[in-house]
């Protein structure tokens, strides 16, 4: 199993143990399948439509719970999130030129895909790290 880290600092974000999906058109992202599951049970999800949800239990996203990932609450705002994403992609694209120069242009085409698709479909995420 692939483990993916932060190339600055070496937090984990996802693995390959679930199938990651393509999205958008040259944007460089992924998405990956999550399934709600009952925090402390040995439930693997449920079908949304079939479930009755129990108000005394927890329910989270398999994916969030079993990577730690928490929600970042100061990334709500579409203008926050996307500047953010900006000075990141620019510590990317720092990284890429001192290390992988072969692929500066090829990243340079991702990120603005990526910014593009990020900011048409800010409403439909929620941001986990």
């Amino acid at each position: 199993m692939k483990i993916y880290k932060d190339i600055f600092t070496g937090d984990e974000f996802c693995t390959d143990a679930k199938p990651m999906t393509p999205i958008g058109e040259n944007t460089g992202l992924v998405e990956m399948p999550a399934k709600m599951i009952v925090v402390g049970e040995e439930n693997f999800g449920f079908d949304d439509e079939e479930a009755d949800i129990d108000p005394n239990k927890e329910y989270v996203l398999d994916l969030v719970h079993y990577s730690n990932l928490n929600e970042i609450q100061h990334l709500t705002k579409k203008k926050t999130y996307l500047s953010w994403f900006k000075g990141y992609a620019k510590k990317l694209l720092a990284y890429k030129k001192e290390h992988q120069p072969e692929q500066v242009a090829a990243f340079k085409g991702r990120m603005k895909g990526a910014m593009a698709y990020l900011s048409e479909h800010f409403d439909e995420m929620q941001i986990f790290c």
